[in-house]
């Protein structure tokens, strides 16, 4: 998993709180009806291994790291679609 900034000037770039997208790179966990298709996740739907913030920085700050995929990604991902 990689995160890159998008869209920040350069004094909001050296603000701690400044948001950032981070790029979920997640392979498909199966195969069938959605092979070869990709789909993103808004910041509300956990995936595994990754904060969900919501779009607030304080919820981000004080929750846990998501032990695993939300249904839908999980259903997604175990049809054939990558997460990317």
């Amino acid at each position: 998993m990689r995160s890159i900034r998008m869209f920040v000037s350069p004094e909001d770039d050296k603000r701690k709180d400044a948001f950032y997208i981070t790029k979920a790179e997640i392979p498909p966990l199966g195969k069938g009806s959605l092979d070869s298709l990709t789909f993103a996740v808004k910041d509300v739907i956990d995936l595994k291994d990754q904060k969900t913030s919501c779009g607030n920085p304080t919820w981000l700050n004080y929750h846990p790291v998501s032990q695993k995929h939300a249904r839908c990604v999980q259903q997604l991902l175990t049809n054939g679609a990558e997460c990317s």
